[in-house]
């Protein structure tokens, strides 16, 4: 099965930007704690603050949807639910 790779970023709103680091440190401990995560990172962007940059690699399908749902009952869901969202999804390998 190819593996699962998603990049691109997310835009935090002003209002939430205090507390961005410490909801994506957590989300991020979670995340690569999964099973089949291969990598995982959330980085703020070098000149616009509000722009975080995401990366992720999962064995295949199936661990990345686990991850998905794992996701939607986390508190990082709730945090970022409605954040603007600029992602690709690519599948690699066989």
């Amino acid at each position: 099965m190819p593996k699962i790779i998603l990049k691109g970023t997310i835009t935090v709103p002003d209002d939430k930007l205090a507390e961005m680091p410490t909801m994506a440190a957590e989300h991020i401990r979670l995340t690569r704690d999964e099973p089949g995560n291969i990598v995982f990172d959330i980085t703020q962007d070098a000149t616009d603050p509000n722009t975080w940059h995401v990366y992720e690699e999962f064995v295949d399908k199936p661990a990345f949807e686990a991850h998905q749902a794992r996701n939607r009952a986390s508190a990082w869901w709730q945090f970022a639910l409605d954040f603007p969202r600029d992602f690709q999804f690519t599948e690699e390998g066989s």
